[in-house]
């Protein structure tokens, strides 16, 4: 299986999702695996919405656009195959960190890796997937069968998917 596989069910899911959380705005998800953020934002007429768009030179798997009257808010989600490591969760924390997004999420049918799950359960470093305001990265296991997150799995712990 190849992650681009992974991307219509989840883009499926993600605007499911915010529509539950954003029932007055409109939702849109796309395939931007292969375009930089910058000019994602600009062929869709958004660049006054976001000031910094000019220095967003990233490319993200997945993302949202989250629009309501007066506001745009980006939601992103990385796709991984493989268990998801440190060096996946520091690609989408520079990602985060960089364009702010009101969600993060990196998702992978095979989890966390043995590694990562030590550094996150065993010694508690919830503070690695901060990027803005209290803002957190999702860190999830996506359920090939039923086409969604795994609700027990996701991480850090306490958050939750409704």
């Amino acid at each position: 299986m190849k992650e681009i596989e992974l991307y219509p069910d989840i883009i499926n899911w993600i605007e499911n999702y915010l529509k539950g959380r954003h029932p007055r705005s409109e939702i849109k998800a796309y395939d931007t695996h292969n375009k930089k953020l910058s000019n994602f934002i600009f062929e869709l007429n958004l660049q006054n919405f976001f000031p910094e768009f000019n220095a967003f030179d990233i490319k993200i798997d997945i993302t949202t656009i989250v629009k309501s009257k007066n506001k745009v808010k980006l939601a992103f989600i990385e796709c991984k195959i493989k268990p998801i490591s440190l060096k996946d969760i520091g690609q989408i924390l520079g990602y985060s960190r960089v364009a702010k997004p009101e969600y993060s999420f990196i998702i992978s049918p095979n989890g966390v890796s043995t590694p990562l799950e030590s550094l996150l359960i065993t010694f508690g470093r919830y503070d690695i997937w901060e990027y803005d305001d209290g803002k957190k990265i999702k860190i999830a296991k996506w359920n090939l069968i039923r086409k969604e997150i795994d609700s027990p799995s996701l991480l850090p712990p306490g958050e939750y998917i409704i």
